[in-house]
């Protein structure tokens, strides 16, 4: 029956697996492998609570378990507790100091809980250790734009634009960065190059008409 609610699993019968791996602890309930296959499925199906208290079960098996601790802060930051989501970031660190997307969310939680200066050491471990992650490098120049220092959050914002060369908000945050600088060339050209990729954006739309307005009031040059 394991073998059957793995396949659902692998399948993406999220439910079906549910109910075997709960027809499985109804036989046998000292199985760990089955309590933290079954917290993932109720991850993914939303009942955060429900895997919140199964990859706990697993835990007491074995206690060691990184990915276990790992899910633990990813479900609490479900539901947006986190500081709580922090404790078992941090625990799943201390087991595994190379698990960078713990580094990263960890980053994440504590600029949630407006703990920027302890975020920003945290994305920059996730990108030491995953250098080319377009997500680390947004995140962190996201922290220092909210931190006030828009020169390292507009290095970062490129920094992602070289791993992810059609992230429009990342565009278009560099374009944002450019105008409170009075770059205005440079940010014209950063909201032409969001909207060419989304023609949709208002965001990116509403920024390049007020640029333009200044650019033509003050007879500058654009920049192609």
């Amino acid at each position: 029956m394991i073998g059957l609610a793995n396949a659902k699993y692998d399948m993406g019968d999220t439910k079906e697996a549910i109910t075997n791996y709960q027809k499985v602890l109804e036989i046998d309930d000292e199985i760990p492998d089955v309590y933290y296959n079954l917290a993932n499925a109720q991850y993914l199906v939303k009942d955060v609570e429900g895997a919140i208290l199964n990859y706990s079960k697993a835990l007491e098996f074995n206690p060691k378990k990184v990915e276990c601790f790992y899910n633990l802060g990813n479900s609490y930051c479900n539901k947006n507790d986190y500081m709580e989501a922090i404790q078992y970031y941090l625990k799943a660190i201390a087991l595994d100091p190379q698990h960078d997307p713990a580094f990263y969310n960890l980053g994440y939680a504590y600029h949630r809980t407006g703990q920027i200066d302890q975020a920003i050491k945290s994305y920059y471990i996730a990108i030491k250790l995953n250098p080319t992650s377009s997500e680390c490098h947004f995140n962190l120049a996201s922290a220092y734009k909210d931190n006030g220092d828009d020169e390292k959050a507009l290095v970062q914002y490129k920094q992602a634009l070289k791993y992810d060369q059609e992230n429009v908000d990342c565009i278009i945050n560099i374009a944002q960065i450019h105008e409170k600088q009075e770059q205005y060339a440079d940010s014209y050209h950063y909201y032409s190059k969001a909207l060419s990729i989304n023609t949709q954006s208002k965001r990116a739309e509403e920024g390049m008409r007020k640029v333009k307005k200044i650019m033509d009031e003050k007879e500058m040059p654009y920049i192609e």
